[in-house]
């Protein structure tokens, strides 16, 4: 193409941008192997923490496996992203390390923000409250990113 010729480049809407970043047919692959192990992981996790709160009354050691199943679902979680984050073009990764960063980022400031609010009077946050927070920093941070680069 030269400097003569008229291009038309479109500017592509958001949610075109979205579906448009998944990458490679390899990446949605993998992008798909880690949302089923994410499910998966929920699904243990919940069914677990039902079990192990009810009045329902477990061996020790079933109630020691009970509190380990959900965690090997999560490092399977964990394996596959990686799984997905090293074989992705460099484009996927980009956006991933974006929203992964904000997401750090968004929860270190809240976290240490947080101990301030609890000496007026704050009401307490559990862990799990902490890492909402991170995973909804993680989805601000790649929506942006997205936004950036459409």
């Amino acid at each position: 193409m030269n400097d003569t010729q008229s291009v038309d480049v479109e500017r592509r809407s958001f949610w075109q941008a979205i579906s448009a970043c998944a990458g490679t047919e390899k990446d949605r692959k993998n992008k798909n192997r880690f949302v089923g192990w994410t499910f998966a992981w929920a699904v243990v996790f919940l069914a677990m923490s039902r079990l192990l709160s009810s009045d329902y009354e477990l061996a020790p050691q079933l109630a020691w496996l009970a509190a380990a199943v959900p965690n090997l679902f999560g490092a399977m979680v964990v394996l596959s992203y990686l799984r997905f984050l090293h074989g992705a073009d460099e484009f996927v990764q980009k956006l991933q390390y974006e929203g992964l960063a904000t997401g750090f980022g968004i929860s270190i400031v809240v976290a240490m923000g947080y101990q301030l609010f609890l000496h007026v009077g704050a009401p307490q946050m559990g862990n799990d409250d902490f890492v909402l927070v991170m995973a909804i920093g993680w989805v601000i941070g790649q929506v942006y990113a997205v936004w950036k680069y459409r």
